[in-house]
């Protein structure tokens, strides 16, 4: 039998953090981050990281322990998270995976997709198209694909269409066959929000980024040196705050520019959860957060009835 985890997963803002920790402290559980950002010590106010209170009411792992520029990937963290899981079990406390990150979530489920190769021939012609050219022949290829895919991830683009052009197959279907391998029994509880109440719920933490001084910590961490690792990390925030403070964007547009590829990103999000039909969707809208936690709670000890009875 495989090892029985819970997972609670969601948008970007979506509010997972603060009912993971309130589910965590009623079940007996310990949480186990999946969220790639997180991971990096030294960014704190564009990442959203659970606070000093929350960590005080449980423990969370896979949380500032990686430092900027050092090389970190979803198979690191599957197997990091692999022996976090095994010793939480141990100590006889439900793992409570908790996070927005699909690939680390995925890599962690069900392990990564095993290799269709690489044809460097074909990259070379394939690198000599636009990233517009490479969307359009992926939304033609593979549409489920493309819609994952932000249209300047180039990387991912060339990637998608060479494992179609190599396997006559797109990736989504080897996605798809390949996620019936099963690592863990995960109970996957997802967390929705309204379109607009979720963008609010954007526009709401954005502002409290720069309220919080977004713009000293990312010039500190340029003094240090380190602006060429935040822009290879990639979370949304600190490439566009870089830009306002090389005077390429005024304080308006970089606010506006944050904010929309945050939302673009959530979207993204939701289009690789919505593949996966064993998540258990719950709606934050309307519900109190009382009654949120009383049915997880309710989910999750009977998950785990049998294996701590």
């Amino acid at each position: 039998m495989k090892p029985k985890i819970a997972v609670i997963l969601g948008q970007t803002a979506v509010g997972k953090t603060e009912i993971s920790v309130s589910v965590a402290e009623s079940v007996g559980a310990e949480i186990v981050s999946a969220d790639s950002v997180a991971l990096y010590r030294d960014m704190e106010i564009g990442t959203a990281k659970p606070g000093a209170g929350a960590k005080r009411r449980v423990p969370h792992h896979l949380i500032d322990i990686v430092t900027l520029g050092e090389h970190y990937s979803a198979v690191h963290y599957a197997a990091a998270a692999d022996r976090i899981i095994e010793n939480i079990r141990k100590r006889g406390r439900i793992p409570l995976v908790v996070g927005g990150t699909p690939l680390y979530l995925r890599s962690l489920l069900t392990g990564l997709l095993p290799g269709v190769g690489e044809n460097h021939n074909l990259r070379r012609v394939l690198d000599r198209k636009s990233n517009e050219e490479l969307m359009s022949e992926l939304r033609t290829i593979d549409p489920v694909s493309a819609d994952t895919i932000h249209p300047h991830d180039r990387k991912r683009l060339l990637r998608a269409i060479e494992i179609y052009r190599i396997s006559g197959e797109p990736k989504s279907w080897h996605v798809a066959r390949h996620h019936g391998q099963k690592r863990y029994q995960a109970l996957k509880i997802g967390f929705t929000r309204a379109r607009s109440t979720l963008h609010q719920r954007i526009d709401q933490r954005v502002e409290q980024m720069f309220e919080s001084g977004l713009i000293d910590e990312v010039r500190g961490l340029m003094a240090r040196g380190l602006e060429k690792h935040l822009i290879k990390v990639g979370a949304i925030g600190y490439k566009e705050t870089i830009a306002y403070l090389k005077g390429q964007f005024d304080l308006e547009k970089t606010r506006a520019l944050i904010k929309r590829r945050t939302k673009d990103f959530a979207r993204r999000q939701m289009s690789q959860f919505r593949a996966d039909k064993d998540i258990k969707w719950f709606s934050l809208d309307g519900n109190a957060n009382k009654e949120v936690i009383l049915k997880l709670k309710e989910k999750i000890s009977g998950h785990f009835q049998e294996e701590f009875a």
